[in-house]
């Protein structure tokens, strides 16, 4: 099962003399524990300035901050602001706190977020067999982008001609066949390298890659690789099996999942 945390909801609280009373009990929570693994949350981001100039004669107070949970990732964000001036007719509170909400996954399911499955993946590799087979192309389109800095495109489809993503890179497009086979201890033959080549040189390409989960090529299907950049067909050929896929994706660490980046307006 994957948790993921990419959504929240957003509550707000406000009080004073310009502000209607609104879920004012929303200033007095205060969470110390994890509230779906009651473990402990850590500060990651604190931040607080007094705002001058925006409003004449006026303090506006803003602070900010992120707590998560150090075990299963759970965050909330604060944004905090307090109006100060009763001369000026202002002496206002307002609080806005947005909390992860937790989703659940299966493995195998065709709706998880991409960077929670690759999080996932980093730490359980073997678990690949079991995801969807449209998410195996996502995620190498996702791996391959971060990886390569460059632009991915899904294009996998029904009659797809063999092509599953055109990576560019500086403007040069190369084709790739992706495979999610469901064991590692399987080969691919020769025929899936001739298929992909054929699929390659009638859209007109020169640069070519074939991503599997299975543990090897053949032989035969290193040697055809070779062969068509020898003979000038095209002037690229990767190959990544099982553990080349995942030297890569493993290299990368775990992805940020965190919405809350999105949400801070006081940085350092």
């Amino acid at each position: 099962m994957i948790a993921d945390y990419t959504s929240y909801i957003t509550e707000r609280g406000a009080y004073g003399m310009n502000s209607r009373s609104d879920n004012k009990e929303l200033f007095f929570n205060e969470w110390t524990k994890c509230k779906y693994c009651h473990n402990e949350l850590e500060n990651i981001h604190n931040r607080g300035l007094v705002d001058f100039k925006t409003i004449e004669g006026v303090n506006w107070h803003k602070s900010e901050g992120v707590i998560r949970c150090t075990k299963c990732g759970w965050w909330q964000h604060t944004f905090h602001s307090y109006l100060e001036g009763e001369q000026e007719g202002f002496k206002d509170w307002q609080l806005d706190v947005n909390s992860a909400t937790l989703r659940r996954f299966d493995v195998s399911s065709n709706e998880v977020p991409i960077l929670s499955l690759r999080a996932y993946l980093t730490q359980q590799n073997d678990k690949v067999f079991e995801i969807h087979h449209r998410k195996m192309e996502e995620l190498v389109a996702s791996v391959f982008k971060d990886h390569f800095s460059c632009e991915v495109k899904l294009v996998g489809k029904t009659n797809d001609g063999g092509i599953d993503l055109i990576l560019v890179n500086s403007d040069t497009p190369t084709l790739i066949q992706v495979k999610r086979r469901k064991t590692k201890n399987k080969t691919e033959s020769v025929k899936e390298i001739r298929d992909l080549l054929g699929a390659t040189v009638l859209k007109g390409a020169k640069n070519c890659a074939f991503v599997t989960t299975a543990d090897h090529f053949s032989p035969k299907a290193i040697d055809a690789a070779k062969r068509a950049i020898t003979n000038n067909i095209v002037d690229t050929f990767e190959l990544f099996d099982h553990n080349r896929f995942f030297d890569i994706l493993n290299s990368l660490g775990t992805p940020n999942r965190f919405e809350f980046e999105r949400l801070i307006q006081l940085n350092d």
